[in-house]
This record gives structure tokens, sequence and C-alpha cells, in this order.
């Protein structure tokens, strides 16, 4: 028999929480609902999760606040934002914040089904995926398990939980073209075509040359391989 694998869900809308619940058990889920901020902080520094799902407006404390504390002491559990704010900046602060996704309401419970049993499943094979714990690359240089960075300036940057794994994924696959959609799988846990916002990957590698290149315009360690994908080419 399989071990349930368990989810905190927080949404205020009660509700919807509880129809949720009762699905995701249905589906073979171990759910424990929270309807305030203060009240889910306190069950993430107390229990173990497979998985977050976070409401960005809540009482007491917003899922902003709750996913960026909760990033300070755990960076593996994936966490999806759900949410009614569903505008670009919300959804690339979630993002930066350290949120693996973000699902704007009103959704298909079958597409956010697909999302947590993507997003478990990744996270599971990473676990026993090969590992690495610092590169250095020319004047940079990473450090993947206290999660530090410094640019090609040498200065200390603050790269995002989802910077950290591309810039891993991409070592680990140095000097090999990567196609768009084995990123995706791999960081997002499903394929390009399955999310509505087929640019994500574009706009995190930009911020990842602006830190990585000397000529972010004229790229020699994030390549663009045409109509594939990327190569990273690290000295």
């Amino acid at each position: 028999m399989s071990i349930e694998k368990s989810i905190l869900l927080v949404d205020d809308e009660v509700r919807l929480a509880e129809m949720l619940k009762f699905n995701l058990e249905l589906d073979g889920f171990c759910v424990t609902m929270a309807h305030d901020g203060l009240t889910a902080m306190g069950l993430l520094a107390t229990q173990t999760f497979d998985l977050v799902i976070l409401d960005v407006m809540l009482p007491e404390v917003d899922g902003f606040h709750i996913c960026k504390q909760f990033r300070v002491t755990n960076t593996q559990t994936p966490v999806i934002f759900l949410s009614a704010k569903g505008n670009g900046s919300d959804r690339i602060y979630g993002l930066r914040l350290g949120a693996n996704d973000y699902l704007t309401k009103p959704f298909e419970y079958d597409e956010l089904l697909l999302r947590i049993n993507n997003l478990i499943n990744t996270y599971t094979s990473q676990t026993n995926s090969p590992d690495i714990t610092q590169y250095t690359f020319g004047n940079c240089s990473i450090d993947f398990e206290k999660m530090i960075a410094f640019d090609n300036g040498g200065k200390q940057i603050d790269l995002s939980k989802i910077e950290f794994q591309m810039m891993k994924f991409f070592v680990l696959n140095k000097n090999r073209v990567i196609n768009r959609d084995e990123i995706y799988k791999h960081i997002w846990g499903y394929r390009q075509n399955e999310i509505p916002n087929s640019r994500t990957l574009d706009n995190f590698v930009v911020v990842l040359r602006k830190y990585f290149e000397s000529d972010p315009t004229n790229p020699r360690i994030i390549v663009s391989v045409r109509g594939v994908g990327y190569k990273f080419v690290g000295t």
C-alpha cells in the first residue's frame, strides 16, 4: 500500500477549502486545513507536509509573508499559490518568494490535481537525483546548499528558490542542450503546453543572464538553442 501524501491547505474561503479537502482526500491525499495565516504558520512550524497550497489574501498574515518565512527554513517542500489575485506582478512576486506554482481562481480541479501530482513526483525524484553543493564559473559562484550566490562582478545576489533550482539543473547538465519541456518538467513539474504563460522560462533566463553574463545581450554562459531550449556553458 502506498503512503498517503500530506497537504496543508490554507484558504479563508471555508466552503472552497472544504470542497477541495473532500476531493483531494478522494484522490488519496491526507489534507490539513487552516483558514488564517497565523494558524498556517503554526502548522508549518510543527508539522511536515509533502505540499502546501496557499491563498494570498488571508486573515492575520497573508500568503506571501507565510511563503517568505517558510522558505527561510524549508527550501524543498513544494508550494502552490491559489489566489484571486491573478495579475502578472502578483504571480511573479509569488514565484520570486519561492513558490513553485501560482494558479488563479476560478480554476479547474483537474488542473490543480495535475499540478499537485507533478510537483510531488518531481520533488520526490529530485531527492534521489545527482547532487552538487557548490559551483564556480568565471567570476561567479553558487553555494546551492547555503543558497548563496555571487554575480559576474563578485557581488552577492539574492536568487529565488526557482532561480537556484534552474542554475543547479543547468550545472548538472553542463554542455548539454536541454529542451524546454525538460526544463519545465524538472523545475515546475509539468510540460510547457500545460501552462498558460509559455514565457515563464524565458523570463527567468533573462534574469539569470543579467546576474551571470558579462554581456547579457550576447550570452556566452546560458546559450539559447533555437527551436530547442538552452545550453549551460560554464567555464
